[in-house]
């Protein structure tokens, strides 16, 4: 099977299911302009939002991120990436942004971007 990039598998997928970006953001509980964000490959969801995915086209998490590129090795990232926090990159380094440190949502927005980054390309 030919893999595609996530942002394809989930347009893919929300069509094959004749769904709207709003109905699934509303079976997800989150915005239209995530949905649009996901599938521009602006921004990826995060694990639990997977298993969302999973369960709203029925299909097992493997052959969801599987087919859309995923290597074992990401997926075990992205499960282990949720247990980092601000306070500890905080703690173990001066995160600092033109010379002024970062707040804490500066550094969870980093996180999602460095997570995005690894996995929707």
């Amino acid at each position: 099977m030919k893999k595609v990039t996530f942002p394809q598998r989930l347009k893919d997928l929300r069509k094959a299911h004749k769904m709207t970006q709003a109905q699934l953001a509303d079976e997800l509980g989150i915005t239209q302009a995530n949905i649009s964000r996901y599938e521009a490959g602006e921004h990826g969801p995060d694990f639990e939002t997977l298993i969302k995915l999973s369960e709203i086209f029925s299909v097992n998490l493997e052959e969801l991120v599987f087919s859309a590129g995923f290597s074992k090795e990401e997926l075990e990232f992205m499960m282990d990436a949720n247990k980092i926090s601000a306070d500890e990159l905080r703690d173990k380094y001066e995160l600092l942004v033109d010379g002024i440190p970062a707040t804490d949502q500066e550094i969870q927005e980093a996180i999602k971007a460095i997570r995005f980054s690894r996995f929707a390309n």
